[in-house]
């Protein structure tokens, strides 16, 4: 593993002084030259898995690969924004309200607001919306935002916040330098996601209340370029490369995966059958071989299948060069499938299903995806979620949903999911309101599962809450007031039969069953204000809490009822997390860790700075 870094250290070297160091100057290349050829002692021998590989010659470029940015305006902060708005984006962000966002449809009782007013009220607060589009996403890929409030500004926190849509562009260049391209790149909105583990009294945490993220809050709005970046200049190797890409990735129509523009570099486009999993086809890209003579081609998976045994191997990036070459291979992947290294038998079955042998692969996965503590036991079930094929999975993944480790029961429901099995799943969506009604605010899941009562919540890509243990109960006697004091939450006994007929003419939809027994009532204080919400009265039960605390505050068009309090997803996962660490709930919560970056990346520079966020 050393000597591989290494070796990526040294190409990205190379990249900079060669591949990157060919600059375009008036629509031209330039190529720059190393000053001197290294020595014997200065080179590094190339890992088996970069040897004879594109990413042996090639390096991914992206000019897209940059941050793309705007101010925007965010909405529904109760009395924690500012009022203030920075003298040169007050023109811009006042005819782009007026021109894009109906403000009464945005939050309530902003009839006959102006522009101005909604500006300057405590409720808003002009704010930084920023994101980095991936190399080669294609049109309507899904990316987090990150949102911050400017510096020198009253606003307290982001909490609760609502983005409303705006245009993001790219910006390229530095200090008077800057070039702002009119063409937007991305669209975002969205409720902004805030730490819920942070505490307002807690001077370290203050600022962090700031930012947030929204969770799958940008819509790329056209598909990125990407091209093949040669680090030694060459029309021979170009064309051999363009030929190799084609053939290894044929698809229908005038447009070819590579297109060899010069000597310098090669265009790609995605192929449409790998749209929804772009950095895979990247990662096969990077790891195709350059030749594919039938000698050649044997002797390349041979010497895989080789390096796979030696101590320390990078397992992973070698079974994917045996699955960037294809299906060819597969009699020299079979015959690793025993291998008595268990990373090596894993990574070969990994292979082998994924080019199609799933009657012997599967299995063997199956059984891997089965074994309590085996530490290939999450990558299996992984694996097994890109498969819905491999039917022999199906009840061994429901049945993992009972398991004692909360993260292979994660795993389990991630993969059920991804495959379509919704059989011990019930969905249920959080509507949005507000000026996305098409959409809900986040969903939850709950997961017909045994043991050990557990929540997990998203915090990137698609909002969710996932609740493992059907009914799951909250404890018999609470009295919450989270540290904003904007949600409490208490028990209450059984009323009496007038209580009980009072209440219910003023709302039906009350049962009886729940006001004539210990139950809990839930209100909000209201925004800007000391008023509070309508009471609502709950079983002990924590779906129907989370349905009150997130479903949108505003009458229904029918009924004319209330549905719930309008918290934002953030704000509801920062409730559920407290009441459970004060044993109101009593389930094991977790929160998603942020997920590692792609190890394409690696190979990939990138013309703006990384999402760095740590919340």
């Amino acid at each position: 593993m050393k000597r591989r870094r290494e070796w990526i250290a040294v190409s990205m070297a190379v990249m900079l002084l060669v591949g990157g160091g060919c600059s375009e100057s008036n629509g031209r290349w330039k190529k720059i030259s190393l000053k001197r050829p290294l020595r014997d002692d200065e080179k590094i021998a190339v890992p088996p898995d970069i040897l004879n590989t594109i990413a042996e010659k090639c390096t991914l470029v992206s000019s897209a690969d940059a941050p793309i940015s705007a101010w925007g305006v965010a909405v529904g902060l109760d009395d924690k924004g500012s009022s203030e708005v920075p003298p040169e984006l007050k023109s811009d962000l006042t005819k782009y309200l007026k021109s894009q966002i109906k403000i009464s449809d945005a939050i309530v009782d902003t009839e006959g607001v102006t522009v101005q007013e909604f500006l300057e009220d405590r409720d808003t607060a002009v704010v930084w919306a920023e994101s980095v589009i991936p190399p080669g996403a294609p049109r309507g890929t899904k990316v987090d935002v990150l949102v911050s409030a400017p510096p020198r500004t009253q606003t307290t926190s982001l909490e609760g916040g609502l983005l409303l849509p705006i245009d993001l562009r790219w910006e390229q260049g530095a200090g008077g330098m800057r070039k702002r391209f009119l063409k937007p790149l991305g669209k975002a909105e969205g409720s902004i996601f805030v730490n819920p583990f942070l505490d307002p009294n807690k001077p370290s945490d203050r600022m962090r209340l700031r930012r947030g993220r929204i969770l799958g809050g940008l819509t790329v709005l056209e598909d990125m370029p990407l091209r093949l970046q040669l680090r030694e200049p060459d029309y021979l190797m170009c064309n051999v490369l363009q030929k190799r890409i084609n053939e290894r990735f044929p698809v229908r129509g005038r447009q070819k995966v590579a297109q060899a523009k010069s000597r310098y570099y090669i265009e790609i486009h995605i192929p449409p059958d790998f749209r929804e999993d772009y950095h895979h086809f990247l990662d096969l890209l990077m790891h195709l071989p350059r030749s594919s003579g039938p000698g050649e081609f044997e002797e390349q998976a041979a010497r895989v299948a080789e390096a796979m045994e030696v101590p320390d191997a990078s397992h992973d990036s070698l079974a994917t060069v045996w699955e960037a070459m294809g299906r060819a291979v597969l009699p020299v992947v079979q015959k690793m499938y025993a291998s008595k290294n268990p990373e090596v038998a894993y990574y070969a079955a990994r292979t082998g299903l994924r080019l199609g042998d799933r009657g012997l692969a599967g299995p063997i996965l199956v059984r891997i995806a089965q074994i309590s503590g085996d530490p290939r036991q999450l990558r299996a079930i992984t694996e097994l979620g890109r498969h819905p094929d491999v039917h022999e999975a199906m009840q061994p993944l429901r049945d993992l949903l009972n398991d004692r480790n909360e993260l292979v029961r994660i795993a389990a429901y991630e993969s059920l999911v991804q495959r379509g099995d919704f059989s011990c799943i019930q969905r249920h969506a959080i509507d949005r309101g507000a000026f996305q009604e098409e959409l809900p605010a986040f969903t939850v899941d709950v997961v017909d599962s045994q043991g050990e009562f557990v929540i997990y919540a998203l915090r990137t890509g698609t909002p969710r809450i996932v609740l493992f243990g059907k009914n799951m109960p909250m404890a018999g006697s609470i009295f919450f007031n989270d540290p904003t004091e904007t949600v409490t939450i208490f028990s209450k006994t059984a009323l009496p039969q007038e209580e009980v007929q009072k209440i219910r003419q003023a709302d039906p939809s009350l049962g009886e069953d729940v006001l004539r027994g210990d139950h809990v009532v839930v209100f909000r204080k209201l925004s800007g204000s000391e008023e509070i919400s309508k009471k609502f009265r709950i079983p002990f039960k924590v779906w129907p809490l989370i349905r009150v605390l997130g479903s949108r505050p505003r009458p229904d068009a029918e009924t004319g009822m209330v549905p719930g309090l309008g918290l934002s997803y953030s704000q509801v996962v920062g409730v559920l997390s407290r009441l459970c660490k004060e044993n109101s709930i009593r389930a094991k919560f977790v929160l998603q860790t942020l997920p590692e970056l792609q190890r394409i990346y690696q190979l990939t520079p990138s013309e703006g700075r990384p999402d760095t966020e740590d919340h």
